[in-house]
C-alpha cells in the first residue's frame, strides 16, 4: 500500500504529456510545443498538456494552442488555484480569436462572432489571475488583450548574432530600411515586391 502511494506521489509531481481524452498521463502526444511553446510552464497542445500541475506558486506563463482554448476555459481555469496569476499566450492556427472573422474556420465552442467575443471570452478576460493575454490573430480589442506576432509559434532555429556584443545606434540615427519577409515577394500582392525593392535599394 505505501509502495502504492509513492507512485501515485511521484506522478502526480511529474505529470507530462497528460491526454485530456483518455486521461493518461506520459502519452505518446501527437502534437508537442514547438515555439514559443517551449518556454513557458505549462503548454496546452493538441490534445495534450506539458508541464507539472503541482509547480510551486503555480504556472507564470501558459501557452494555449487554439483549438485547446475552449478546453482551457471550461476545465483548466475552472480548477486552477484562486491564487494563481499568469500570463496567457495563444495561437498555432490561422484562426481569428475571439470572433473568428477567417470564414474558412468555425467559431471556437464558447465564442461568439457578436461584439463581445461570447461568453468564453468574457470569462477569460474577467478572471483576476489572468495578468495579460497574447493572442496571435486576435480580432477584438481588450486591455487585456495584445497581439502575439506571427511566427512565434512555429519552430525556432538557433539564433547566430553578436547584436549583445557590438554598440547599438540610436534608432533615430540609423539609416531608414524597410524589411519585407522574403516569403511575401511570391505570395502577396505587387506592393510587397516594391517594398522589397525599396529595401534592396538601402543595403
Amino acid at each position: 500500500m505505501l509502495l502504492l502511494i509513492l507512485i501515485l506521489q511521484l506522478l502526480l509531481v511529474s505529470i507530462d504529456r497528460y491526454w485530456f481524452e483518455t486521461r493518461q498521463p506520459f502519452s505518446d502526444c501527437p502534437m508537442t510545443p514547438i515555439g514559443i511553446a517551449t518556454t513557458v510552464d505549462w503548454a496546452m497542445m493538441v490534445p495534450c498538456v506539458f508541464g507539472d500541475p503541482n509547480m510551486e506558486g503555480g504556472p507564470r506563463t501558459i501557452y494555449v494552442h487554439n483549438y485547446m482554448l475552449p478546453h482551457f476555459i471550461e476545465s483548466t481555469l475552472h480548477f486552477m488555484n484562486s491564487s494563481y496569476h499568469f500570463v496567457l499566450i495563444s495561437g498555432g492556427t490561422d484562426l481569428t480569436i475571439p470572433r473568428s472573422i477567417d470564414k474558412r474556420y468555425t467559431t471556437l465552442r464558447g465564442f461568439s462572432a457578436s461584439a463581445d467575443g461570447g461568453p468564453y471570452f468574457q470569462t477569460l478576460v474577467r478572471d483576476e489571475r489572468l495578468i495579460h493575454w497574447f493572442c496571435e490573430n486576435r480580432d477584438i480589442e481588450h486591455p487585456k488583450l495584445s497581439t502575439l506576432p506571427t511566427g512565434f509559434t512555429f519552430p525556432w532555429t538557433e539564433l547566430k548574432s553578436d547584436l549583445d556584443r557590438r554598440n547599438h545606434v540610436p534608432i533615430d540615427e540609423r539609416p531608414l530600411k524597410i524589411f519585407v519577409s522574403i516569403v511575401s515577394i511570391y505570395t502577396s500582392t505587387s506592393i510587397h515586391r516594391l517594398l522589397y525593392a525599396m529595401y534592396l535599394s538601402t543595403v
